[in-house]
């Protein structure tokens, strides 16, 4: 995957605030940020995501079938009707079932660059492509914008 590193893109995210519930409008957990990137970065984003996706599919990295998230005709419903067929079968020869889940909602905003860089060479991707993404998530900056102000 190669991309040029110097792309004039503009970094800063216009962020507003999209209640996620009908009620409750005083309280401030139920207000999400939405982040309004410019289409430009929306484009190249897509397009990353689709060379990126590409390169770990047909290297086979990511862990098959288990991976449900971010792959093509893989979504969390897949994830949620192979975990219940695993379930019932384990059910069925009297094993124990358990769960454990955790909720990452949070978790783009915590990505750390110099971990991903070093994952990224790992897995194989060339210098350009870790160079691009320690470029395209480093330097960000986010503005909020309040009732159109």
């Amino acid at each position: 995957m190669e991309l040029q590193n110097n792309l004039a893109l503009r970094k800063t995210t216009k962020s507003c605030d999209l209640e996620s519930t009908l009620d409750g409008k005083k309280e401030l957990s139920n207000y999400r940020p939405i982040a309004l990137l410019p289409i430009a970065s929306k484009v190249l984003e897509s397009v990353v995501c689709g060379r990126m996706s590409e390169f770990l599919e047909t290297q086979n990295i990511l862990p098959a079938p288990a991976q449900h998230g971010f792959r093509e005709k893989r979504s969390p419903t897949t994830a949620v009707l192979s975990m219940l067929i695993q379930w019932r079968s384990d059910l069925m020869i009297h094993m124990e079932v358990g769960l454990l889940a955790f909720d990452l909602c949070s978790a783009f905003g915590s990505l750390d660059a110099i971990i991903l860089s070093g994952k990224m060479e790992i897995l194989g991707f060339d210098h350009l492509s870790i160079k691009w993404t320690w470029s395209f998530l480093s330097g960000r900056s986010q503005r909020v914008v309040v009732k159109n102000t």
